[in-house]
């Protein structure tokens, strides 16, 4: 829909604020040409990134983990860096009211500079979507390979995660959470329930990393499963009472 609206939006935008800051009628339409013209560029040069990067094999491909920014310029409509991407529909509205505005104030060669930046108008999608990272599996840690300590007694359920790069060895510390006794986390089990309990914590672990270290008490993206807090322990430690799941 934005970009439907973006032409439109444009010409509204250009032509109510050059008026309002003193622009003739005929500088106002001049100008107001000018920015359609481009942002019809601008629409279809993003139109095409989004094609090229989410209908072909031109994306980030499927070993990249599902939180990196590229990954989410196809996969969710309403992420930051989808939005980042179309607010680069009204580039040049901002460029063409500068300008004008710059030379309505007696400063006709920095007014051309600011035109002049319409020129970059159909590349700017392609250096943005160039610039998002890409998380690729092979070479990006998370949090992985959970402990499961079930809940006994007045003790909570805790899952002790490697952090590192999967498939690498991660060091000596684990990354543990203790769970809100909540009826999802006391089902949580060693033994096998056909995988549910091993999907959910790795699940939570993506989840966490995707997030940031340290981790926050706070929902894990898995229902029923909340973190009441946080901390590190040796291998050791984390391995007291506990196992990998799933056995």
């Amino acid at each position: 829909m934005i970009l439907l609206a973006a032409v439109p939006l444009s010409a509204l935008i250009t032509g109510g604020v050059l008026r309002s800051i003193g622009a003739s009628r005929r500088a106002a339409v001049w100008a107001t040409v000018v920015a359609t013209l481009a942002t019809v560029i601008a629409v279809l040069a993003v139109l095409l990134t989004f094609l090229f990067e989410c209908a072909s094999d031109g994306g980030s491909g499927p070993e990249a983990w599902p939180w990196s920014p590229r990954e989410q310029l196809c996969d969710s409509s309403n992420s930051p860096v989808v939005l980042g991407m179309l607010a680069l529909l009204f580039v040049p509205t901002a460029l063409v009211i500068l300008g004008t505005w710059l030379r309505l104030r007696g400063r006709p060669a920095l007014g051309w500079i600011a035109y002049a930046g319409l020129l970059a108008t159909p590349a700017l999608s392609g250096f943005y979507v160039a610039a998002l990272p890409v998380y690729e599996v092979d070479e990006y840690p998370i949090l992985h390979t959970p402990l499961l300590r079930v809940a006994r007694g007045s003790e909570p359920p805790r899952v002790c995660y490697a952090y590192g790069i999967v498939g690498e060895r991660s060091g000596d510390t684990r990354h543990c959470i203790e769970l809100e006794r909540t009826p999802r986390a006391l089902r949580l089990t060693n033994a096998y329930d056909e995988g549910e309990t091993v999907f959910d914590l790795e699940e939570a672990g993506k989840n966490l990393t995707q997030e940031g270290l340290p981790v926050e008490p706070g929902a894990t993206g898995i229902d029923g499963l909340v973190v009441t807090r946080a901390y590190t322990l040796p291998v050791a430690e984390a391995r007291e009472g506990a196992r990998e799941p799933g056995g």
